[in-house]
């Protein structure tokens, strides 16, 4: 969708991505036979930490341990005013909740976790992947 692409340029994304070796789900999908959903739910048991957003990505990567980054920068959060990442999202699967409110926030989290985290919405190192019959 080009997204992606200017997302890449604009917030140093793949220096990110490098640092973990994570990919992102459009990368994923791009390298497997599974249909989204499947492919989604697979991602997540293979990662040990996550990057996701306000709303159901971060309520389903606080199904799976580990950490979860939620990106929350919506001035009317209601996760945020109600304690609900903390209260709920953490309960889980005993998930460690990081909430980040800015960018910045967000980058200084993603640096904090260890080099060997597999982090996604990414497939990390030594997850099995499964190639398309077209290849």
């Amino acid at each position: 969708d080009g997204k992606v692409a200017l997302r890449r340029k604009s917030c140093h994304f793949d220096d990110v991505l490098r640092a973990h070796g994570a990919m992102t789900f459009q990368d994923v999908l791009a390298t497997t036979t599974l249909g989204w959903n499947e492919a989604h739910y697979a991602v997540h048991a293979a990662a040990r930490a996550f990057v996701s957003c306000q709303g159901g990505t971060a309520i389903i990567a606080s199904l799976f341990g580990g950490t979860n980054l939620i990106y929350d920068v919506w001035p009317g959060s209601g996760e945020r005013s109600t304690n609900e990442y903390q209260r709920l999202h953490a309960t889980f699967s005993n998930a460690s909740i990081r909430v980040a409110t800015s960018f910045a926030r967000l980058l200084q989290l993603a640096r904090e976790l260890p080099a060997s985290s597999a982090l996604g919405l990414g497939l990390g190192r030594g997850a099995p992947r499964s190639r398309r019959a077209s290849d």
